[in-house]
């Protein structure tokens, strides 16, 4: 395994546990938080390694009145 699929690993793990506390996720949160400039990269590999993970689109209006955008991901917890 090379360093940069030892850190997409790492980053993947992470990820996971913040997700399993409950939180949620954006960009902003995993660059901070984890070091991870590719959220979207790592929620798919996620999902591949078979989490249920969703999805919602958030939306503000700036100062200046632009729309704004953003995902958060989350944990899709099974119910018994």
């Amino acid at each position: 395994m090379t360093g940069t699929d030892m850190t997409k690993q790492s980053q993947c793990d992470k990820i996971l546990r913040y997700l399993e506390t409950g939180a949620v996720i954006n960009t902003k949160i995993a660059r901070s938080l984890f070091h991870c400039e590719r959220l979207a990269s790592r929620i798919t590999d996620l999902k591949n390694r078979g989490h249920n993970i969703g999805r919602n689109i958030v939306s503000y209006k700036d100062e200046e009145g632009q729309t704004i955008r953003y995902a958060e991901y989350f944990l899709i917890k099974e119910v018994a």
